[in-house]
């Protein structure tokens, strides 16, 4: 069995996806894990200190009670993970090749998390990226009976989806590296809270996002002519932006700059830009839009939450309490437990008992689920909620 054309271009098409909207690397997770036949359970996982937004760990198809269980006593004690070394970039690796069949089953790894899964220890993997201060692996576990009819085909897989991958992988650094990660991508909101545009120094836009083309047909906030120029409803804005834009040339990856302004019909939003290079931009999903190279202004726009609203209406529509609505709003803006526990002042522990009583409460299996529920309710709060 082989995967098909089509399907490898779903495929490619997610992990596009998932370079602008990092919280799709989920949805690649799980479609890698059905794309071969039998369900493969898939990870990826790394991390990039050359940004700010917590480390990338997805997994897909695996039990919850066995994640847990390798998450609490086996991380220091995966067998796979002493060959990770000796692996390259690129490089496609069988799971027996990171460690040897009758190695494994008698290790109390085997015993407590493959064997209980029928048998997943075969499969394999690729490293997207090993350098200073920068790590990701992508693989799965097959089941032992899969292998001889389904292991070729996974690893080609592999091979043929990690270029994609790395490309993604790298959108998101260059996107993180714009700062904009304190803001929108350490939020993963890219698509649907935010707006992004990204124009030229004519004001001639590339590339707008699906929020954004909705901003634009709206004509509230923006709108852009004929010529395909992006022009502000408020002109002390606008103006701003032009200047901006004007002095790119000499400046591309400056500092972020911000401004908040108000809409006629009374809506806050913010304003954030900071300049880019096209000519670093010719990867998908930019170089199918951009038909020049030179300075650009990339632009990200979000209306202006009330955050004590925001609150209560998780409160109302999740069932929580304040204290745990609000740790799971600052969980959505892309903060760790230690960071919300430091920022209130009490101990760790207070925190995770939030947590998991939010997860309880809403019926959610992962923190990931809470947070894709507290971002659809704040767009659409933001959406239908006068400011």
């Amino acid at each position: 069995m082989s995967v098909t054309v089509e399907q490898f271009a779903n495929l490619s098409n997610l992990v596009i996806a998932a370079a602008m909207e990092p919280r799709r690397w989920q949805d690649v997770a799980d479609a890698l894990g059905r794309a071969v036949g039998p369900q493969v359970c898939t990870q990826i996982i790394g991390y990039d200190t050359h940004t700010n937004s917590a480390p990338l760990a997805v997994a897909s198809g695996y039990d919850p009670d066995i994640l847990k269980l390798y998450q609490e006593h086996y991380q220091l004690q995966n067998p796979y993970a002493v060959r990770f070394d000796d692996m390259r970039v690129g490089d496609v690796v069988p799971a027996a090749h990171l460690c040897n069949p009758n190695d494994m089953i008698r290790t109390a790894f085997y015993s407590d998390l493959l064997r209980p899964m029928e048998d997943i220890y075969c499969g394999g993997g690729t490293l997207l990226f090993r350098e200073k201060g920068r790590a990701f692996v992508f693989g799965g576990n097959m089941r032992a009976k899969d292998q001889d009819r389904y292991e070729d085909t996974w690893l080609t897989l592999c091979a043929n989806i990690a270029p994609v991958m790395r490309q993604s992988l790298e959108v998101n650094r260059m996107i993180s590296g714009l700062s904009f990660e304190n803001w929108a991508l350490r939020q993963h909101n890219l698509g649907s809270q935010t707006a992004l545009v990204l124009i030229d120094p004519n004001c001639r836009i590339h590339y707008a996002s699906a929020e954004a083309e909705r901003l634009l047909q709206l004509g509230e906030v923006m709108k852009t002519g004929l010529s395909g120029k992006l022009r502000f409803a408020c002109e002390e804005v606008h103006h701003a932006i032009a200047l901006q834009t004007g002095s790119q040339t000499a400046r591309c990856g400056s500092a972020v700059r911000s401004l908040a302004f108000e809409t006629e019909q009374g809506n806050r939003w913010i304003c954030q830009s900071a300049g880019v290079d096209l000519s670093k931009l010719d990867w998908a999903p930019f170089g199918k839009v951009f038909n020049q190279q030179g300075p650009a202004l990339l632009i990200a726009l979000r209306q202006e939450t009330c955050r004590v609203d925001v609150n209560k209406m998780i409160q109302n529509a999740l069932g929580l309490s304040e204290m745990e609505a609000d740790t799971a709003l600052y969980l959505a803006e892309g903060m760790t437990a230690a960071e919300i526990a430091e920022s209130r002042e009490v101990s760790i522990h207070t925190v995770r008992n939030q947590i998991k009583a939010a997860l309880s409460k809403c019926g959610c299996r992962r923190q990931a689920d809470l947070v894709m529920a507290v971002d659809r309710l704040r767009t659409a709060g933001a959406h239908t909620s006068p400011l």
